[in-house]
This record gives C-alpha cells, structure tokens and sequence, in this order.
C-alpha cells in the first residue's frame, strides 16, 4: 500500500470537514459556495457529496441466477415434461385432449409474465421492492414444486396442473425483474 500524498490527504480532509446540513440551507443548487473560489476546486463535486461509495450487492446474481434457471426449466424441459406424463399413461400415450391442454399450459407462463410486468404495481402495492422480490422468489419455488409433486413424486396424469404451475412461475418472474433493481439500488 502506498501512502496518500500531501495533496490527497488535504481533499480527504476537505470531503470529510464538510457540513452538509449547512450546504443544504446556504445554497439550494448545492453547489457549496467556497468550492468556486478554492485553489484546490479540482475535487470533483461528486466527491464532495458522498463519503463512501455506495454497496455493491454482488449476491444478487444468485438470486437473478435462480429466477431465470426456473424460467428456463419452465419453458425448455416442457418435452421431457410431456414425455414423464406420457409413461403414466396406459400404452405410453397421452389422449388428445390432455395433450392439448399441456400445450396450451405452457403458454401460461407468458400470460403469467405478462400481467405482472404490467400489473405488480396493481396486486402488490402495499408491498415493498424487496418483498415483492421475496414473494416472486416464493412463486417461483412453488411453481416448480408443484411440477415435482404432482408429475414425479404422485404421478399424477391430468395435465391442468400445468397451467396452475407455468401461471405461478410466469407471476413470479414478471414480478421480479422490475422489482429486483429497485430493491439493490440505494
């Protein structure tokens, strides 16, 4: 580590002796009114202003990580979804009208998607950003645990199950990405 040079430790002194309350009330541009006529305005105003960097939340990819692997497992193993149904099946095969309703299942996570994109400011107002990211985190949990429990653990052949968990799962990630940065910002 080196050392702070005679010039950087008199700006760090500077930054810190500022009172910012009396700026606030001398001046409302808060431009502070000594730092146009200092010999040393090559501090930049920023600098000025804040004395420590705001956090950086980096554990936040994990749970961005999450969001968009339960996405994906929603809409990329919907074949092998539709294939585990069909053993349960006699003969290994799905009738039509159970086969047509998965496929039209799937398409509920976008509807799921979408209304929450527009509307989670409507269902969950009374809620802050990082609830919202809590509840969307719990909606996606339970979408995939309604595809474990119902498909692999009982077995289970009607297919309307899949419109119940792709719906929740398509809530859940509507709700979390603009909910997400709104909530690691400071």
């Amino acid at each position: 580590m080196s050392a702070l040079s005679d010039d950087q430790f008199q700006d760090n002194a500077l930054v810190e002796s500022i009172n910012y309350k009396k700026l606030q009330r001398q001046n409302t541009l808060g431009i502070p009114k000594s730092s146009l006529d200092d010999h040393k305005s090559n501090i930049s105003l920023l600098s000025q202003y804040s004395k420590k960097p705001p956090s950086i939340h980096r554990s936040m990819i994990f749970v961005t990580f999450s969001a968009w692997m339960t996405f994906a497992s929603l809409l990329l193993f919907q074949a092998n979804l539709l294939d585990h149904i069909e053993t349960n099946w006699p003969n290994n095969t799905i009738p039509s009208r159970q086969k047509s309703i998965f496929e039209h299942g799937v398409s509920s996570t976008f509807f799921g998607t979408l209304i929450f994109r527009i509307g989670h400011e409507i269902f969950w107002s009374s809620f802050k950003s990082k609830t919202r990211v809590v509840l969307s985190l719990f909606c996606l949990i339970l979408s995939m645990i309604i595809l474990c429990l119902i498909f692999f653990l009982f077995s289970i052949r009607e297919t309307w199950w899949i419109i119940v968990a792709n719906f929740i799962g398509g809530i859940g990630v509507g709700a979390i990405e603009p909910n997400l940065l709104t909530s690691i910002l400071p």
